[in-house]
């Protein structure tokens, strides 16, 4: 039993993880807590939001790749391997993607509150309640820029994504 002291909004284990057993749980707080299943402790806390945590996604490519969405509008990607903190906040206009706690990227122009990496990976998709649906590539952390047009999310909490293959191998996304 892990003792988390908040209100969780959102938790996600690792679908492809072998050199680790870590639950990422997002919470009313500003931070994320890494639970390790193997130890039975909170084995790491992920300090970069300034505002409740709504959703955590692992890459369905690398292992040790987190990203993070919050009240505070923000989308950090993490190496949960580096001490120093997050590896970048992603910027929905596209300027310089920041690398340090003094961060004032925004991804959506509200909550972020719903996230899911694309099957190989190479991209993230993000949700807010600006009623924008992103897509991200994951390894510049850039922007696509695709408009879906406006897509409804007025949850307060976080939300849960789909993504499925139609018979001609067209992505489909299902957005609560």
């Amino acid at each position: 039993v892990f003792k988390l002291n908040d209100l969780i909004y959102c938790h996600h284990m690792s679908p492809i993880g072998t050199k680790h057993s870590l639950i990422a749980v997002a919470t009313k707080s500003s931070y994320v807590k890494l639970c390790d299943m193997k130890s039975g402790s909170s084995s790491h806390v992920l300090k970069g939001h300034t505002s409740e945590v709504l959703t955590v996604r692992w890459s369905t490519r690398n292992q040790f790749l987190l990203a993070t969405g919050s009240r505070d509008n923000t989308l950090l990607l993490w190496d949960v391997r580096r001490s120093s903190g997050f590896l970048m906040s992603l910027d929905q206009h596209n300027a310089d993607v920041m690398t340090s706690k003094q961060q004032t990227n925004t991804a959506h122009n509200g909550a972020v509150n719903s996230l899911m990496f694309t099957d190989d990976g190479l991209h993230l998709l993000s949700s807010g309640t600006d009623n924008r649906l992103r897509l991200w590539d994951t390894f510049t952390g850039r922007n696509s820029l695709v408009n879906y047009g406006p897509v409804p999310n007025s949850s307060r909490k976080g939300s849960k994504m789909c993504m499925t293959k139609n018979n001609i191998g067209s992505d489909f996304v299902f957005v609560p």
